[in-house]
């Protein structure tokens, strides 16, 4: 049965993490794009970037990071990912543990 998606919540990708390229990204989403920062974004010791708001669905999330995940992707917040909101939480988990999906 499938899951019903009813927004994106935010999307990961990594960016390098030097000056320049976090800079120039901020600059295309800000303002190129007209996007705003979240200024809520949590400190990650040694993990730079930025959250940017679109409108009020979801979020761009840019992590500066050139190096291989130290973890697997339910341990470390620089590993990319699509973060989607669902219409029955309860549902979903249930549905992903019936498909053996972690």
């Amino acid at each position: 049965m499938p899951i019903t998606v009813v927004q994106i919540d935010h999307q990961a990708t990594r960016i390098d993490g030097d000056e320049t390229s976090l800079a120039a990204n901020l600059d295309f989403y800000q303002g190129l794009l007209g996007l705003t920062p979240d200024d809520k974004r949590p400190p990650f010791p040694g993990i730079p970037g930025f959250w940017m708001d679109v409108r009020e669905t979801g979020q761009i999330h840019r992590i500066g990071w050139d190096q291989p995940s130290p973890q697997g992707p339910d341990q470390n917040p620089i590993f990319p990912h699509i973060a989607l909101a669902v219409a029955d939480i309860t549902a979903a988990k249930a549905e992903l543990d019936h498909r053996g999906t972690p």
